[in-house]
Protein backbone atom coordinates (compact mmCIF):
# COMPACT_ATOMS: atom_id res chain seq x y z
CA UNK A 1 0.00 0.00 0.00
CA UNK A 2 1.05 3.58 -0.48
CA UNK A 3 2.57 5.05 2.68
CA UNK A 4 0.53 7.23 4.97
CA UNK A 5 1.66 10.80 4.40
CA UNK A 6 0.85 13.49 6.95
CA UNK A 7 0.04 16.94 5.61
CA UNK A 8 2.64 18.57 7.82
CA UNK A 9 5.55 16.31 6.89
CA UNK A 10 8.78 17.92 5.89
CA UNK A 11 10.25 16.46 2.71
CA UNK A 12 13.93 16.54 1.93
CA UNK A 13 15.14 16.53 -1.65
CA UNK A 14 18.28 14.48 -1.31
CA UNK A 15 21.10 14.29 -3.81
CA UNK A 16 22.28 10.69 -4.09
CA UNK A 17 25.75 11.60 -5.31
CA UNK A 18 27.04 14.52 -3.28
CA UNK A 19 26.56 16.41 -0.08
CA UNK A 20 23.97 18.94 -1.27
CA UNK A 21 20.57 18.81 0.40
CA UNK A 22 17.66 21.05 -0.54
CA UNK A 23 14.58 21.28 1.65
CA UNK A 24 11.01 21.60 0.41
CA UNK A 25 8.32 22.42 2.98
CA UNK A 26 4.80 21.57 1.76
CA UNK A 27 1.77 23.71 2.42
CA UNK A 28 -0.27 22.47 5.38
CA UNK A 29 -3.49 22.88 3.41
CA UNK A 30 -2.34 21.05 0.30
CA UNK A 31 -3.46 17.54 -0.55
CA UNK A 32 -0.96 14.91 0.63
CA UNK A 33 -0.38 13.59 -2.87
CA UNK A 34 0.12 17.10 -4.19
CA UNK A 35 2.72 17.72 -1.51
CA UNK A 36 4.69 14.63 -2.38
CA UNK A 37 4.17 15.21 -6.09
CA UNK A 38 5.49 18.74 -5.77
CA UNK A 39 8.61 17.58 -3.97
CA UNK A 40 9.23 14.91 -6.59
CA UNK A 41 8.72 17.38 -9.41
CA UNK A 42 11.44 19.56 -7.91
CA UNK A 43 13.71 16.54 -7.47
CA UNK A 44 13.13 15.50 -11.09
CA UNK A 45 13.89 19.02 -12.34
CA UNK A 46 17.09 19.10 -10.28
CA UNK A 47 18.15 15.75 -11.70
CA UNK A 48 17.56 16.90 -15.27
CA UNK A 49 19.29 20.24 -14.76
CA UNK A 50 22.59 19.09 -13.28
CA UNK A 51 22.87 15.39 -14.12
CA UNK A 52 22.82 14.18 -10.52
CA UNK A 53 20.21 11.79 -9.18
CA UNK A 54 17.79 13.08 -6.55
CA UNK A 55 15.14 11.42 -4.43
CA UNK A 56 12.70 12.57 -1.77
CA UNK A 57 12.97 11.57 1.88
CA UNK A 58 10.36 12.46 4.49
CA UNK A 59 11.08 13.11 8.15
CA UNK A 60 9.99 9.58 9.05
CA UNK A 61 12.73 8.14 6.86
CA UNK A 62 10.56 6.94 3.97
CA UNK A 63 12.30 7.23 0.61
CA UNK A 64 10.54 8.00 -2.67
CA UNK A 65 11.80 8.02 -6.24
CA UNK A 66 10.00 9.33 -9.32
CA UNK A 67 9.40 6.67 -11.95
CA UNK A 68 8.45 6.79 -15.61
CA UNK A 69 5.79 5.83 -16.43
CA UNK A 70 4.57 7.02 -13.06
CA UNK A 71 3.14 4.30 -10.83
CA UNK A 72 2.48 3.81 -7.14
CA UNK A 73 3.79 0.71 -5.42
CA UNK A 74 0.84 -1.47 -4.44
CA UNK A 75 -1.85 1.18 -4.73
CA UNK A 76 -3.09 3.75 -7.23
CA UNK A 77 -5.04 5.98 -4.89
CA UNK A 78 -4.61 7.84 -1.64
CA UNK A 79 -7.52 9.18 0.38
CA UNK A 80 -9.69 8.43 -2.67
CA UNK A 81 -7.87 11.11 -4.68
CA UNK A 82 -5.74 10.92 -7.77
CA UNK A 83 -2.12 12.01 -7.38
CA UNK A 84 -1.60 15.64 -8.39
CA UNK A 85 1.95 15.26 -9.68
CA UNK A 86 4.57 12.64 -10.39
CA UNK A 87 3.66 9.47 -8.53
CA UNK A 88 6.32 7.42 -6.82
CA UNK A 89 7.70 4.07 -5.89
CA UNK A 90 8.63 3.82 -2.25
CA UNK A 91 12.18 2.52 -1.78
CA UNK A 92 12.78 0.84 1.55
CA UNK A 93 16.02 1.85 3.20
CA UNK A 94 18.50 -0.91 3.95
CA UNK A 95 18.28 -2.21 7.53
CA UNK A 96 21.56 -3.03 9.25
CA UNK A 97 21.78 -5.41 12.18
CA UNK A 98 24.72 -4.07 14.13
CA UNK A 99 26.54 -6.87 15.92
CA UNK A 100 29.01 -6.54 18.76
CA UNK A 101 29.76 -6.79 22.44
CA UNK A 102 27.60 -5.37 25.21
CA UNK A 103 30.84 -4.03 26.66
CA UNK A 104 31.90 -2.19 23.52
CA UNK A 105 30.86 1.51 23.62
CA UNK A 106 32.00 1.95 20.02
CA UNK A 107 28.92 0.05 18.84
CA UNK A 108 26.69 3.06 19.52
CA UNK A 109 29.20 5.41 17.91
CA UNK A 110 29.17 3.31 14.74
CA UNK A 111 25.36 3.12 14.86
CA UNK A 112 25.10 6.91 14.98
CA UNK A 113 27.34 7.29 11.92
CA UNK A 114 25.36 4.68 9.97
CA UNK A 115 22.08 6.43 10.79
CA UNK A 116 23.55 9.77 9.75
CA UNK A 117 24.36 8.14 6.41
CA UNK A 118 20.71 7.16 5.94
CA UNK A 119 20.57 3.54 7.10
CA UNK A 120 18.05 2.01 9.46
CA UNK A 121 20.14 0.44 12.23
CA UNK A 122 19.15 -2.13 14.83
CA UNK A 123 21.34 -2.02 17.92
CA UNK A 124 18.62 -2.14 20.59
CA UNK A 125 20.25 -5.18 22.18
CA UNK A 126 22.79 -2.78 23.71
CA UNK A 127 20.09 -1.33 25.96
CA UNK A 128 20.52 -4.33 28.30
CA UNK A 129 23.80 -2.85 29.52
CA UNK A 130 27.38 -4.15 29.67
CA UNK A 131 26.81 -6.64 32.51
CA UNK A 132 23.59 -8.25 31.27
CA UNK A 133 25.20 -11.60 30.41
CA UNK A 134 27.04 -11.69 33.72
CA UNK A 135 23.85 -11.19 35.71
CA UNK A 136 22.03 -13.80 33.61
CA UNK A 137 24.74 -16.37 34.35
CA UNK A 138 24.84 -15.45 38.04
CA UNK A 139 21.07 -15.85 38.33
CA UNK A 140 21.17 -19.22 36.55
CA UNK A 141 23.90 -20.46 38.84
CA UNK A 142 22.00 -19.42 41.96
CA UNK A 143 19.15 -21.57 40.63
CA UNK A 144 21.57 -24.46 40.23
CA UNK A 145 21.08 -24.61 36.48
CA UNK A 146 23.49 -26.00 33.93
CA UNK A 147 24.19 -23.92 30.84
CA UNK A 148 21.75 -26.08 28.87
CA UNK A 149 19.02 -25.42 31.44
CA UNK A 150 19.76 -21.70 31.46
CA UNK A 151 19.49 -21.56 27.66
CA UNK A 152 16.12 -23.32 27.78
CA UNK A 153 14.70 -20.95 30.42
CA UNK A 154 12.10 -18.35 29.46
CA UNK A 155 14.39 -15.36 29.97
CA UNK A 156 17.07 -16.66 27.61
CA UNK A 157 14.48 -17.75 25.05
CA UNK A 158 12.91 -14.28 25.05
CA UNK A 159 16.27 -12.61 24.44
CA UNK A 160 17.18 -15.14 21.75
CA UNK A 161 13.87 -14.72 19.88
CA UNK A 162 14.18 -10.93 20.07
CA UNK A 163 17.61 -10.99 18.44
CA UNK A 164 16.76 -13.79 16.00
CA UNK A 165 13.67 -11.97 14.74
CA UNK A 166 15.60 -8.76 14.14
CA UNK A 167 18.41 -10.63 12.42
CA UNK A 168 15.87 -12.13 10.02
CA UNK A 169 14.27 -8.73 9.39
CA UNK A 170 17.60 -7.03 8.57
CA UNK A 171 19.32 -6.84 5.20
CA UNK A 172 22.97 -6.45 6.19
CA UNK A 173 25.10 -7.60 9.11
CA UNK A 174 27.93 -5.47 10.49
CA UNK A 175 30.16 -6.95 13.19
CA UNK A 176 31.94 -4.31 15.28
CA UNK A 177 35.13 -5.65 16.83
CA UNK A 178 36.16 -6.60 19.42
CA UNK A 179 33.35 -9.10 19.80
CA UNK A 180 32.90 -12.57 21.23
CA UNK A 181 31.42 -15.91 20.22
CA UNK A 182 27.80 -14.71 20.09
CA UNK A 183 28.64 -11.88 17.70
CA UNK A 184 30.48 -14.20 15.34
CA UNK A 185 27.59 -16.67 15.44
CA UNK A 186 25.12 -13.92 14.54
CA UNK A 187 27.25 -12.74 11.62
CA UNK A 188 27.57 -16.35 10.46
CA UNK A 189 23.80 -16.78 10.54
CA UNK A 190 23.32 -13.67 8.40
CA UNK A 191 25.95 -14.72 5.87
CA UNK A 192 24.47 -18.22 5.81
CA UNK A 193 21.09 -16.65 5.02
CA UNK A 194 22.51 -15.04 1.91
CA UNK A 195 22.96 -11.57 3.39
CA UNK A 196 26.18 -9.55 3.11
CA UNK A 197 28.28 -9.51 6.26
CA UNK A 198 30.77 -6.77 7.09
CA UNK A 199 33.46 -6.77 9.78
CA UNK A 200 34.77 -3.54 11.28
CA UNK A 201 38.12 -4.20 12.90
CA UNK A 202 39.38 -2.36 15.97
CA UNK A 203 42.79 -1.71 14.44
CA UNK A 204 45.13 -4.31 13.00
CA UNK A 205 44.49 -7.62 14.84
CA UNK A 206 47.27 -9.44 16.65
CA UNK A 207 46.08 -12.75 15.23
CA UNK A 208 44.82 -13.13 11.66
CA UNK A 209 41.76 -15.29 10.91
CA UNK A 210 41.49 -16.81 7.44
CA UNK A 211 37.77 -17.52 7.83
CA UNK A 212 37.06 -13.78 7.87
CA UNK A 213 37.14 -14.35 4.09
CA UNK A 214 33.46 -15.20 4.50
CA UNK A 215 32.86 -11.46 4.74
CA UNK A 216 34.05 -10.57 1.19
CA UNK A 217 32.64 -13.90 -0.01
CA UNK A 218 29.18 -12.73 1.10
CA UNK A 219 29.50 -9.30 -0.54
CA UNK A 220 30.92 -7.44 2.44
CA UNK A 221 34.42 -6.36 3.40
CA UNK A 222 36.75 -6.48 6.37
CA UNK A 223 37.10 -2.75 7.12
CA UNK A 224 39.57 -0.92 9.30
CA UNK A 225 37.63 2.36 9.57
CA UNK A 226 34.03 3.55 9.62
CA UNK A 227 34.74 5.62 6.50
CA UNK A 228 35.88 2.51 4.63
CA UNK A 229 32.79 0.66 5.86
CA UNK A 230 30.42 3.42 4.68
CA UNK A 231 32.04 3.53 1.26
CA UNK A 232 31.67 -0.25 0.87
CA UNK A 233 28.03 -0.17 2.05
CA UNK A 234 27.18 2.28 -0.73
CA UNK A 235 27.66 -0.53 -3.23
CA UNK A 236 25.27 -2.97 -1.52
Amino acid sequence: MAPQIKHTLLYYIECLYGDKFEVWLPSKVADAWAELGGALKQAKELSESNGNSYRVVDQEGNVYEATSPFVVEGNTSFNDKKPAGPVVTKVRRKRIYLIGSLRNPKVQEVAAKLRADGYEVFDDWQSAGPEADDYWQKYAQTRGWTMAQALAAASAQNVFEFDRRNIEESDIGVLVMPAGKSGHLELGVMIGSGKPGFILLDGEPERFDVMYNYSPYSGGIVATSVEQLLKALDGV
